[in-house]
């Protein structure tokens, strides 16, 4: 094996250090490699019958994927709280089935999420915010039953491990919108600079507005049975 081999190999690792599993990311450079750096990988990899080039090719492409952070779910949180501008009387009725926006820059269960804080507190410090960007409004505060119900905290997730947290929230996002932000000026220039813009709006989202509010976000829908009118705020 010569040392251009090599060099091709660790730089691979590299990328993948670099781009984690961004498929969107990564470019297809099974082109751009001869059939020797094919038959040098299979000693590597340890896949002496490797015959087939092209299938070689994907096992080395699939060798430098690292595993995505996976999401510390919890299913026995006993109550979280939610804060709302619409009445006990329609909650009655229809309880809370989830967003029903896209634009949300972090949605954990998409439009099944239902956001909501670990105490009354932070709720309500939620509250504060919400009441200082839309002044007028009336909201009321609930507490949920989430007893068996799949559940994320964002305080435990950061605690685990703050940055593959991160990255898999940036990742889940992109492969949300890649439709529309494939589009940008900003991704067209530079796809990787432009996954750090949106790793870098999330971290900043998550220390200033979701740490502070203790946010938990609950997989919908949640029955009204399960919901308990507390306060008009």
């Amino acid at each position: 094996m010569n040392l251009k081999t090599i060099s091709v190999l660790l730089s691979l690792l590299f990328i993948s250090k670099i781009f984690a599993v961004n498929e969107y990311i990564i470019k297809d450079i099974r082109s751009d490699i001869n059939s020797e750096f094919y038959q040098n990988a299979a000693t590597i990899l340890n896949m002496e019958n490797a015959l087939n080039i092209e299938n070689l090719s994907n096992s080395v492409m699939n060798s430098i994927y690292i595993p995505q952070f996976e999401f510390r779910y919890n299913y026995n949180l006993l109550e979280a709280y939610r804060v709302d501008t619409r009445s006990p009387e329609e909650i009655a009725q229809i309880g809370f089935s989830g967003t029903i926006s896209e634009n949300h820059l972090i949605s954990t269960f998409g439009n099944k999420n239902v956001f909501s804080a670990a105490d009354i507190e932070s709720a309500k410090r939620f509250y504060e915010s919400a009441k200082a960007q839309s002044p007028g409004k009336q909201y009321f505060l609930y507490r949920i039953d989430t007893e068996g119900l799949r559940t994320l905290s964002f305080e435990d997730n950061m605690a685990f491990d703050q940055t593959g947290f991160i990255e898999r929230l940036t990742d889940e996002n992109i492969k949300l919108n890649y439709e529309n932000y494939s589009r940008t000026k900003r991704f067209q220039r530079d796809p990787n600079m432009f996954h750090s813009y949106i790793s870098d709006k999330i971290k900043a989202a998550i220390t200033e507005a979701f740490l502070p509010a203790r946010e938990i976000h609950i997989e919908g829908p949640i029955q009204p049975s399960r919901i308990f009118f507390i306060e008009k705020l």
